[in-house]
C-alpha cells in the first residue's frame, strides 16, 4: 500500500487496481477477463468480498492513533509504552487511508476486524497440517528429482521465527522454504539423494545471506 508520507515514490500499492475494484464492488454485472483473456459478464450482487491479509504496519497506525500525551487537567494522559496488540482497538477509516487504501473503497468495507497475529505454533501448523502444505510440495517436488526430503521439529519452529520476523503473515513462509531450500533444489537428482533439514541448517542459511548482503 502506498503509505501516507512516503513522498514521492512509485505507487506500489496498486491505487489504479482499487479503483478497477470499485466497480466489482457496486453490485451489478461487470465483464471480467478469463486466464484466457476472454470476456465473461459476472454479476456481483450476491457476492460477499472480505479484504484480508497481514498489513504490516498498520497497527502502528492505530496505535499512534490511540496514544494522547499533554499536561494539565483537560488532556489524556500519556498512554503506556507496553501493549499488546490484541488489545488494540478496530482500525478506523482513517487508519485505512493513512495505510493507502483510497476512500472509495474503504467506503465499500463498512465492517473492520483486527485479528491477533498468527504466533509461531500456527505458522509451524500451516507449514505442515493442510493438504496443500508447503512442506508437502517440497517433498514431492524433490521427490520427483530422486530425492527425500525431511525437516526436524526444530528446523520447522526455525522457519515460523523467520517467516514472523519477515512480518508477512503465513505468506512468508514459502519465501523462507525457498531460501533454505534453494541450493539443495539444484543438487537434487544428483548429489542430493536425501536432506534432512534441522535447526542449523536454517540458521545457516540466515548467516550466509547476513554475511552477503
Amino acid at each position: 500500500m502506498r503509505r501516507a508520507g512516503a513522498g514521492h515514490v512509485r505507487d506500489i500499492g496498486g491505487e489504479g487496481v482499487q479503483q478497477a475494484l470499485l466497480r466489482l464492488m457496486e453490485g451489478r454485472t461487470v465483464a471480467v477477463d478469463d486466464r484466457h483473456g476472454d470476456a465473461v459478464e459476472v454479476d456481483t450482487r450476491d457476492v460477499l468480498f472480505i479484504a484480508g491479509g497481514a498489513f504490516n504496519g498498520l497497527e502502528r497506525i492505530v496505535r499512534e492513533r490511540g496514544d494522547r500525551t499533554g499536561m494539565g487537567f483537560a488532556v489524556p494522559l500519556e498512554a503506556p509504552r507496553e501493549r499488546c496488540d490484541h488489545l488494540l482497538p478496530g482500525p478506523e477509516p482513517e487508519d485505512l487511508m493513512r495505510f493507502g487504501f483510497i476512500p472509495e473503497l474503504v467506503g465499500r468495507l463498512p465492517v473492520t476486524a483486527m485479528l491477533d497475529a498468527l504466533t509461531e505454533r500456527d505458522l509451524v501448523r500451516l507449514l505442515t497440517e493442510p493438504c496443500n502444505a508447503p512442506v508437502r510440495q517440497y517433498r514431492e517436488l524433490l521427490r520427483m528429482e530422486g530425492c527425500d526430503l525431511t525437516f526436524t521439529a526444530g528446523a520447522l519452529r526455525a522457519i515460523a521465527r523467520e517467516a514472523m520476523a519477515l512480518g508477512g503473515g503465513a505468506r512468508s513462509l514459502r519465501s523462507v522454504l525457498e531460501r533454505v531450500l534453494l541450493d539443495p533444489m539444484f543438487d537434487a537428482g544428483g548429489t542430493c539423494a536425501q536432506l534432512r533439514v534441522d535447526a542449523r541448517f536454517v540458521g545457516g542459511v540466515r548467516e550466509r545471506r547476513r554475511l552477503t548482503a
